[in-house]
């Protein structure tokens, strides 16, 4: 079970969003604009690795480029 926070704005997701495992490690670092993936998203093992290969910057839920 992963454990969610942030905002919604009239429904979709809006804004800064940061995900949890169950050992309480962050799973993922998020931004959304209007529901969708933008900006810099950050992926994490349970083991509080960055997973480089899934980290990177989204534009309307498409992946654009890696993490800078």
């Amino acid at each position: 079970m992963l454990i969610e926070k942030g905002k919604y704005k009239n429904d979709p997701k809006e804004g800064p969003w940061i995900c949890f495992f169950e050992n309480s490690e962050v799973n993922y670092k998020s931004n959304f604009e209007n529901g969708k993936k933008n900006g810099l998203w950050e992926y994490y093992s349970e083991l509080g690795s960055i997973l480089e290969e899934h980290s990177g910057i989204y534009k309307n839920d498409k992946k654009v480029s890696r993490k800078t």
